[in-house]
């Protein structure tokens, strides 16, 4: 029956003063129960093919009439007078709901009687029909065709839909994928009546796509009055995005579980048997998963039974396991040193525990070779020339003197307390916290990584940096250990130059040998005119042309440097006095002051005069142009060993600063200054600087420039030396 009595039908066929029928579009009665006879004493083929308003009072008639003919409607319920046979009257409670199907409709209803147990029923009744209308649950009868034939109202609150809406065949309700498995459901519940079926699958809402139902049902097939089966449907849609979320952090613990570098262990708390271990408990403790699961760390010789017992009654005691270093013994006998932490929790009201344990194993062998060599290692670290320093909290506590000279200070105890981020420069900081950070977190060797130092003096150093973790003054501190590498990065930038500059002198050299063939020839023609001609203007324009041949003549000298024709020819000789022959020239340029500082005792070096002394000559004839107010030039002389072996194997030079007062040069081009026919000059043909770069390399020395935009350059020479 297509109402909330269907759900009782089998209580409420049994009672007296009920009869259930069915009309067609009209309300001509197509069915009806045999307990008409007994209240209305008229035969069921007397009352067939009749209306059942042609058994009612006038009044009553034209009541339900109203509804037979309204097309809004769907549910009838009121109390309804009935003339029976003996044309006495009759009162009842009648309900009627109307059945629509896809091409017709028919109406289905119940009439109840009010004999002596009448209130009750009615009673009882009223309870059913607000039970249902106040339950959460949606309940739906299904026919045997698998047809809603009913629908409680607060499907709308689930799916969307009002429940008339969904009258019909249950398939176009259910989502593809899951109307297989309900089908099977129905078919099974079909086949055993006296089961209750419980299932989870999608329906379609009217705006959401789907939701997630769970349905508890029974089969009434063989209910002559229900035919079908009663369906309960709750909504469980939040309860499957709960499941899908708790499901997929499970997945995700399960990873860090099983993929972490520590040792982790969870485990009964009151016996101590493993009930799960991860990938580096296996790996480290050289174990097989099922050798491990239900056995206690005694039962597998990891630890002594005693000491697990003591660090139970130390976390009962203060509530919490502080991290603590504990040996324990692998399944080969090994001892593994590490670091113990844990905590309780509950699962299922069963009291679990879960450990880490941080494998310092070969962190304690180095502090203790360590702290036994430890006067030993002060005394080789203090004399060692790369940096090393320890720190904690990025507060330094350790430094040799190479650190202190390194990053410009004047002493060793001048340098501890400083933080030493701030000597980290700003574009490395972030980086370098994060490398720490996993240094000290997983109790790792650092790898070997490049970084920027800002020293006490502001100098930018590039350094090669290694961190491990130490135990400095018994705490777990940083060892650094640093190198400066800014000369070798200096030397390998030189090489890359260098290569350059060789590629190019070979096409200038070609150039330079066809262009004198070409001058030679322009040479001889000028001569034989100048022989041939007396006109004194003709003269005078063939010495013009000379002249610039003569030009053209040293042009192609400079070119030749860049060839193997300009191969130095070398003597050994004194710097010193090779300097002083060119400042005798230079002193004598207006407005410029010229003074010297070169040390006493300066090496020997093995050069081309000719070609160092042009070197010299371009550098000052620079700083001159860079001054054409006037200022200062300084030329130093020193001996100078280098901590970082050239390509040539040497280390040893005679360095040549050129130090000017003059208008300095962009940091943006100051790369581009030996590179050849770069000029900033408009008539320059940018040959001066890569021709004297070209000169020291062949001479297997290097040059530097420092200079900032108006605050003077300094040019330096580095030239092997010849120490006796």
């Amino acid at each position: 029956m297509p109402n909330e009595n269907v759900l009782y039908s089998e209580q409420l066929h049994k009672m007296d003063g009920m009869v259930f029928f069915k009309l067609n579009s009209i309300g001509t009665v197509t069915f009806i129960s045999s307990s008409w006879k007994l209240y209305m004493h008229y035969t069921i083929s007397e009352s067939i093919d009749k209306k059942l308003s042609d058994f009612m009072a006038e009044d009553s008639s034209a009541i339900f009439n109203k509804f037979i003919n309204s097309d809004i409607d769907l549910r009838f319920y009121d109390k309804i007078n009935f003339i029976k046979r003996d044309k006495s009257i009759l009162s009842a409670n009648f309900e009627v709901e109307k059945v629509v199907s896809e091409t017709s409709h028919h109406y289905e209803g119940v009439v109840f009687f009010y004999y002596p147990n009448q209130i009750k029923i009615e009673k009882e009744l009223e309870y059913y029909r607000q039970l249902i209308k106040c339950s959460t649950d949606c309940f739906v009868v299904v026919d045997a065709e698998g047809k809603q034939n009913f629908i409680s109202e607060v499907v709308e609150k689930m799916t969307g839909f009002k429940a008339k809406d969904l009258y019909g065949d249950i398939k176009k309700v259910i989502h593809p994928e899951d109307l297989p498995s309900v089908l099977q459901k129905f078919k099974e519940a079909a086949e055993n009546p006296e089961k209750l079926y419980s299932l989870k699958y999608r329906h379609i809402h009217k705006t959401k796509g789907y939701v997630w139902l769970e349905a508890n049902g029974k089969s009434y097939l063989n209910n002559p009055v229900i035919n079908g089966f009663i369906v309960s449907v709750r909504d469980i849609s939040e309860q499957v995005s709960r499941e899908a979320q708790i499901l997929e952090n499970e997945k995700k613990y399960e990873e860090i579980f099983n993929f972490s570098p520590v040792i982790l262990a969870l485990s009964d708390f009151e016996t101590g048997a493993y009930i799960e271990v991860n990938e580096q408990f296996l790996k480290t403790l050289k174990f097989k998963r099922e050798d491990v699961i239900g056995k206690t760390a005694s039962e597998l010789n990891i630890l002594e039974k005693s000491i697990r017992e003591k660090l139970v009654n130390q976390y009962n005691l203060s509530g919490k396991l502080i991290t603590k270093e504990l040996t324990v013994v692998n399944s080969d006998g090994e001892n593994i040193v590490g670091l113990l932490s844990g905590r309780d929790f509950y699962i299922n009201e069963k009291k679990l525990w879960v450990t880490s344990f941080y494998d310092i194993t070969e962190i304690k062998k180095y502090e203790k070779a360590l702290k036994e060599s430890e006067e030993k290692f002060r005394s080789l670290v203090d004399f060692l020339p790369d940096g090393v320093v320890v720190y904690k909290d990025f507060t330094l506590l350790y430094s040799n003197e190479s650190a202190a000279r390194i990053m410009d200070f004047p002493s060793v105890e001048e340098f501890l307390g400083q933080n030493v981020l701030t000597f980290v420069h700003p574009d490395c900081r972030e980086s370098t916290t994060q490398l720490v950070e996993k240094v000290m977190k997983e109790n790792i060797v650092g790898p070997r990584v490049e970084n920027i130092f800002v020293t006490k003096t502001g100098r930018l150093i590039h350094v090669e940096v290694v961190a491990l973790p130490v135990l400095f003054n018994q705490e777990y501190s940083l060892l650094i250990v640093f190198r400066d590498i800014s000369e070798k990065k200096k030397l390998v930038e030189a090489s890359l130059r260098y290569q350059k500059l060789e590629s190019l002198g070979v096409l200038a050299g070609g150039i330079a040998h066809d262009f004198n063939n070409l001058l030679g020839s322009l040479y001889g023609y000028a001569s034989i005119i100048e022989c041939s001609v007396k006109d004194e203007k003709v003269l005078s324009f063939i010495k013009k042309i000379s002249s610039t041949l003569e030009d053209a003549k040293a042009l192609t000298q400079k070119l030749l440097t860049f060839s193997k024709g300009g191969e130095p020819l070398k003597e050994i000789c004194s710097i010193t006095v090779l300097i002083q022959d060119i400042i005798k020239f230079y002193k004598t340029l207006d407005r410029i002051i010229i003074s010297t500082d070169i040390t006493e005792n300066l090496w020997m070096c093995n050069v081309d005069k000719s070609q160092i002394s042009q070197v010299l000559s371009n550098i000052l004839v620079n700083s001159r142009e860079a001054m054409p107010l006037g200022g200062r030039v300084r030329v130093v002389a020193e001996n100078y060993h280098a901590d970082i072996v050239s390509k040539n194997g040497v280390n040893d030079f005679v360095k040549i600063s050129v130090i000017d007062t003059g208008s300095g040069i962009n940091r943006e081009i100051i790369e581009k200054i030996f590179d050849p026919f770069f000029s900033t000059k408009e008539k320059g043909h940018g040959l001066g600087l890569a021709t004297s770069y070209s000169i020291i390399n062949k001479h297997n020395g290097f040059m530097e420039v420092e200079s900032e935009s108006g605050m003077g350059t300094t040019v330096s020479i580095f030239l092997p030396a010849i120490v006796s």
